[in-house]
């Protein structure tokens, strides 16, 4: 009996940390990239990237790295050929798989800010990549 009472117990602690009642739903994926496109595109506008075709994705936990709430990643190691743009993709965790807890207010807060980040990602690699690119060419000419 007592290991019963303390299994309930239990069980009660966990299934109340469910979403409380009340809170509203998370918004659906298509919405969180409705609301957050026009951020990115701004933050890109800011930063002067308009080099970068700019990929962006809301997603499942599962479809980026562990303990993170997004990621970046260039498409290929310099610009494309055909248009001399970078191609980026910017994935960003969706609302949905925050901890049940969470106020939606803060995830759209913290998505905000995640999509900033990865965009100062983007803008350090580029930059480190034109310097290489700078001190290798500036090497090569001072061997002629």
């Amino acid at each position: 009996m007592k290991h019963f009472l303390t299994l309930m117990f239990v069980a009660g602690v966990f299934f109340s940390a469910s979403a409380p009642a009340g809170s509203p739903r998370p918004p659906s994926v298509a919405e969180q990239t409705k609301r957050l496109n026009p951020i990115l595109l701004d933050w890109q506008r800011k930063f002067g990237l308009q080099d970068v075709r700019l990929n962006f994705q809301v997603v499942e936990m599962r479809q980026i790295a562990a303990l993170t709430n997004g990621t970046p990643s260039l498409g290929a190691s310099g610009p494309t050929p055909k248009d001399n743009v970078y191609d980026v993709f910017v994935l960003v965790l969706r609302a949905q798989d925050y901890p049940v807890w969470a106020d939606q207010k803060k995830v759209q807060k913290d998505q905000q800010a995640t999509i900033l980040h990865e965009l100062l990602h983007i803008m350090y690699h580029l930059q480190t990549e034109e310097r290489e690119v700078t001190i290798l060419e500036d090497l090569l000419v001072s061997k002629k």
